[in-house]
């Protein structure tokens, strides 16, 4: 009896870590297929130890490697690019204005750009005229972001129009204008941002800054009645006024690329 009893106390347990083996390996499938079939890939992100994260509509948020970009965004889309065509549709530097620029792909993250802008406005008695000439380099930091660094022409233009008065305080029916004129030299740079589809192309100028460094001041005198030292006065005025730089913002335009 005593080989018999051996036998089945052997046989239990033999029985017994058999079924434990078991349970742990149906443990571990188990762990493993839930892992494999997570819409998260919850595998790769337990072994690297970063959550995944989601837009509050549901899509997950992925890294992009260095040597990559997304298709069909505005970086893929300036790839083949040569030439740029654009229409300031409006803009204030500091006074509105509207222009046309023409530019060239140097690389796709590199625009070398020739711009046009001018504008007149009335600003309380005078008749304020603007205009801006603009070589630039346009330097793409992300898929639209950029800053445009180059050199500008600034011309700023005033005009005053009145009714003359006679020795008594009266007015005549003699009409008198007084004109000055100012043009700057100047270092031009403004951050954007600039979307490019496959030909069509919109952006902005958000703000800027254009720092005079040479200046020229000439006056014009349509009316008569004024000495050689009022003039002086009004060139040494535009003078100073010219050394001092101006603000850009919130300039749109839109355009094409091919």
């Amino acid at each position: 009896m005593k080989p018999i009893a051996l036998t089945l106390i052997l046989l239990t347990l033999s029985s017994s870590v058999f079924a434990n083996a078991r349970n742990k390996t149906n443990r571990g499938s188990q762990k493993t297929l839930a892992s494999e079939t997570s819409e998260d890939d919850s595998s790769s992100a337990n072994a690297d130890k970063i959550p995944t994260k989601r837009t509050h509509s549901g899509k997950k948020i992925v890294k992009l490697k260095t040597n990559e970009i997304l298709e069909d965004s505005s970086d893929a889309n300036r790839q083949d690019k040569t030439i740029s065509l654009t229409v300031e549709l409006v803009g204030f530097a500091p006074f509105p204005v509207r222009g046309a620029g023409i530019g060239y792909y140097l690389t796709p993250d590199n625009i070398l750009e020739l711009s046009y802008s001018s504008g007149e406005t009335d600003f309380l008695f005078t008749r304020v005229s603007n205009s801006m000439s603009s070589l630039h380099l346009k330097t793409f930091w992300g898929n639209s972001f950029y800053t445009n660094l180059g050199v500008a022409s600034r011309m700023f233009g005033y005009r005053f129009d009145f009714t003359e008065v006679d020795a008594d305080g009266n007015f005549t029916s003699r009409n008198s204008s007084f004109g000055l004129q100012n043009k700057v030299l100047g270092a031009d740079f403004t951050i954007g941002n600039r979307w490019q589809w496959d030909t069509f192309t919109i952006g902005c100028d958000w703000i800027g800054a254009f720092v005079p460094f040479a200046t020229t001041g000439s006056t014009e005198v349509i009316s008569k009645n004024y000495s050689p030292e009022d003039i002086q006065d009004a060139n040494e005025a535009m003078d100073r006024f010219g050394k001092q730089g101006s603000i850009q913002f919130l300039r749109f335009y839109l355009g094409v690329s091919f």
